[in-house]
């Protein structure tokens, strides 16, 4: 029995870390906040990341930090481009 083609490694990371959000038709209404994200920024966020733990997986998606780390390699301005 042929087993069905598994999908590449790669395309399961980038479905793992951006899923495709439902589309509702509406626009979620944003929060009026402070100013804070402003201080985010690329150097911050190496930092912080280079000091995290690869075994650390924080959030409710438990994607670890090594993975954070790949990506922050691969793409730096698409982690600190969510604001």
């Amino acid at each position: 029995m042929r087993q069905a083609p598994r999908p590449r490694a790669g395309r399961k990371l980038i479905e793992a870390a951006f899923p495709r959000a439902p589309d509702t038709g509406e626009q979620a209404p944003l929060p009026d906040g402070g100013l804070a994200y402003q201080r985010i920024n690329e150097a911050l966020v190496g930092r912080l990341l280079a000091k995290t733990r690869n075994a650390n997986a924080p959030g409710g998606d438990s994607i670890g930090a090594e993975v954070i780390k790949v990506m922050w390699e691969w793409a730096p301005g698409r982690i600190t481009g969510m604001r």
